[in-house]
């Protein structure tokens, strides 16, 4: 894949990870635009905007370029800031890719390793029966507390205290940290013991609702966003 297999239009995400090494707190993400393609490894880009302002980029500066190609799937690749040119209105900038193109996992099976509160109780199996069941109202007192070792679109790994049965269905409230929480039904479908006293259980999700499922995704995406720019600061 290269220059070419990119619409002239599409929307572009720019990373700048210079930034985040220099000053974490500091935005590093700005929309652009792709304005058009020299060759397969040369682009014209719009200037990037946050909050409604153009952000200079400076001749030679490292970039991430993030986008959703035709098949909806999201691809990064690195490139170089070459070149500033301001025609009328429009500011551009020239961009050398440096970089093969990267799919990046979204998928609803893949497994962010992440360290989540949740909270749970166990509820009626005919909850499955139904096309959308209705969560009820629970006293924080009959809700346990576990960690998720793992979490997907489809499932998560809770470490808890006590052991559980296969098949049992629990009502889980899962703290996604800055985004929220969402709320699923989920089924245990294995239960392995720890060395220190503790379980490992595997569950899928029997329901989440369209909203929370969205939700859920997007926190998965932005934990893998955040990891590709670690891995990028670390090999500078």
């Amino acid at each position: 894949m290269n220059a070419y297999d990119i619409i002239i239009g599409t929307k572009l995400e720019i990373e700048i990870p210079e930034y985040l090494k220099k000053i974490p707190s500091q935005a590093s993400s700005y929309i652009s635009q792709l304005l058009d393609v020299a060759d397969e490894k040369n682009i014209t880009i719009a200037a990037p905007i946050s909050e409604g302002r153009y952000k200079y980029l400076s001749t030679g500066l490292n970039i991430i370029v993030y986008f959703l190609n035709q098949r909806q799937e999201l691809m990064h690749f690195n490139a170089t800031v070459k070149e500033y040119k301001k025609t009328g209105h429009l500011e551009t900038f020239e961009a050398l890719i440096t970089s093969e193109f990267t799919k990046i996992q979204r998928r609803m099976n893949y497994r962010l390793d992440a360290v989540l509160e949740c909270k749970y109780t166990p509820v009626d199996d005919h909850l499955l029966t139904k096309g959308k069941p209705e969560f009820k109202e629970i006293s924080s007192n009959d809700f346990k507390t576990a960690f998720t070792k793992n979490i997907s679109g489809s499932g998560l790994c809770l470490i808890m205290d006590n052991s559980v049965d296969s098949g049992m269905m629990s009502d889980i409230s899962i703290d996604l940290e800055g985004m929220g929480q969402i709320r699923v039904l989920a089924q245990v479908i294995r239960s392995t013991k720890l060395e220190n006293n503790k379980h490992e259980v595997g569950m899928n999700f029997a329901y989440i609702s369209s909203q929370d499922s969205s939700t859920l995704t997007k926190f998965i995406y932005q934990k893998q966003r955040l990891m590709l720019k670690n891995n990028s600061l670390l090999k500078k």
